[in-house]
């Protein structure tokens, strides 16, 4: 069973239990910006600490968004010149609310 917080939220009934990592919801979300393209970002919403996360899922390119506090990894960009199938590194996308990606 999961419950809807808010359209794209939803928070598991029980935690998924993996590589020790509790997940206990899963959000995902885009933005249509125009002429920049389309931003998509999904994640998980894991209670376990940050040390704890990255040491797990080492394999992963983290990116710190804010100092010690919030996390992003594997951030790609697609430019539509490129086949569908080319995805670049975007190391120096700006994560938040009022921010383009780069």
């Amino acid at each position: 069973m999961i419950e809807k917080i808010a359209n794209n939220y939803v928070q598991f009934d029980k935690p998924i239990l993996s590589q020790s990592l509790k997940l206990t919801g899963y959000y995902d979300n885009s933005l249509a910006l125009g002429e920049h393209g389309d931003y998509y970002f999904l994640g998980f919403s894991i209670d376990n600490a940050l040390q704890n996360i990255r040491l797990k899922l080492d394999f992963l390119l983290w990116t710190e968004v804010k100092k010690e506090s919030m996390y992003a990894y594997n951030m790609k960009i697609y430019f539509s010149d490129d086949s569908i199938e080319t995805w670049h590194n975007n190391l120096n996308t700006m994560i938040s609310v009022k921010a383009i990606p780069a």
